[in-house]
């Protein structure tokens, strides 16, 4: 069968890598994947050594529904705007669906303006990966309930999504796949992490609200109050400020600084190494001893958390799903952002490495058995085989 795959971020992002984990382990005798990308970017790289078709359509309008009424309603109107505007990009896509396709699949919500029109004008069955949670809002049950629409088959990277899509639409029609991670035989780190016997505590995730990376500092606050100098924060990612801030981050935004600007602005610089867009995360985790996740989202299942557990790395993070992150068996799993208790795991795993070792391990048998990369990426394929009617 073949199958044209929209990708949204170009390997920017966790489901353009998701996307690309599943198509590498497919069964290629079965089925001829080609991607679309909204960036250019590594993935495409990625792909083109795979022998997988891959282009950059930049043209291809994304939107998702956001927290505020407000922003809603203007960016709604600007999104539908552009799309509409991007005739040559529609008929490009309608002209490539005439080769002999048998499914399109949509890799991420955000392209519902898209599926919407195209189911109009197709008879050739769509499935989606429902990767992200939306806000409670009326424009969230908008974007929920044109996907069910339009869309032959759901796909669910959790428990979670799917939860979040029967609270706000009130359907939960679909398959839970986990996302597909791969466990490295071996794995150079990253050169610039210095080996010096310090914990490397580290984020693979640009600065963002949601993120809160700003709570790095807060913890490196808590570490200098008590002397403590035995822990270094290695940060990959774009850290330039954006979105709702404290007054002290907005200062230093206004001023054109960064997450790096704000560690040196507290006097804090010996806590941390910040190493800009990593286009290999992988070895950032090779470098490093243990994931330090102060997302807001209270979302213990992101693919920073599965990257670091597939090479042995303990997680610290916040949230109540323990599928992957167990307390203390995989990781150390809070209900609530609590910066000394999370400070006080840190220290307890640096000054325990047979406990570090010990969770790391646990956390490879638990990807190992979750995320499997020929057995998640069969049952894909199933689906878009039973979507296709093949």
């Amino acid at each position: 069968m073949k199958v044209l795959c929209l990708d949204v971020e170009g390997g920017f992002g966790g489901s353009s890598r998701s996307l690309y984990f599943s198509l590498k382990h497919m069964d290629r005798q079965r089925v001829t994947p080609v991607v679309w990308c909204k960036k250019d970017g590594p993935i495409k790289r990625a792909y083109d050594e795979m022998g997988i078709e891959c282009h950059v359509k930049t043209d291809m309008s994304i939107f998702h529904a956001l927290p505020k009424l407000s922003r809603n309603l203007y960016f709604f109107t600007k999104g539908l705007i552009e799309f509409y505007s991007k005739n040559g990009f529609r008929k490009e896509l309608l002209r490539t669906l005439e080769d002999d396709f048998d499914l399109v699949h949509f890799n991420h919500s955000s392209i519902f303006y898209l599926g919407s029109w195209l189911k109009k004008q197709t008879d050739i069955p769509f499935t989606l990966h429902i990767r992200t949670r939306l806000k409670k809002t009326i424009f969230a049950k908008i974007q929920y309930q044109s996907l069910q629409k339009s869309m032959n088959r759901i796909i669910y990277i959790s428990e979670n999504e799917q939860d979040n899509v029967r609270e706000i639409a009130g359907f939960d029609a679909g398959t839970i796949i986990y996302n597909i991670t791969e466990i490295p035989d071996h794995v150079e780190p990253q050169p610039q992490i210095p080996q010096d016997g310090r914990l490397k505590a580290f984020s693979i995730s640009n600065f963002s609200p949601v993120k809160a990376l700003e709570r790095y500092v807060e913890a490196a606050e808590i570490l200098k109050k008590r002397n403590k100098k035995n822990i270094l924060f290695v940060l990959a990612g774009n850290m330039k400020l954006s979105g709702p801030m404290s007054d002290e981050l907005v200062m230093i935004a206004k001023r054109g600084g960064d997450l790096s600007d704000f560690v040196k602005h507290k006097g804090l610089e010996e806590y941390f190494l910040f190493l800009g867009h990593v286009p290999n995360p992988e070895c950032v985790v090779a470098g490093c001893d243990v994931l330090y996740r102060t997302s807001r989202g209270l979302d213990p299942w992101g693919r920073d958390v599965f990257e670091a557990m597939a090479q042995g790395r303990p997680v610290i993070t916040t949230g109540k799903y323990d599928k992957f992150v167990k307390h203390g068996i995989t990781g150390f799993l809070m209900d609530e952002y609590e910066p000394e208790k999370m400070v006080d795991s840190l220290l307890r795993v640096a000054d325990d490495r047979d406990l570090l070792k010990e969770l790391g391990e646990n956390g490879i048998k638990v990807i190992r058995e979750l995320n499997d990369g020929e057995k998640n990426s069969r049952e894909l394929l199933k689906i878009w085989q039973q979507t296709a009617g093949i």
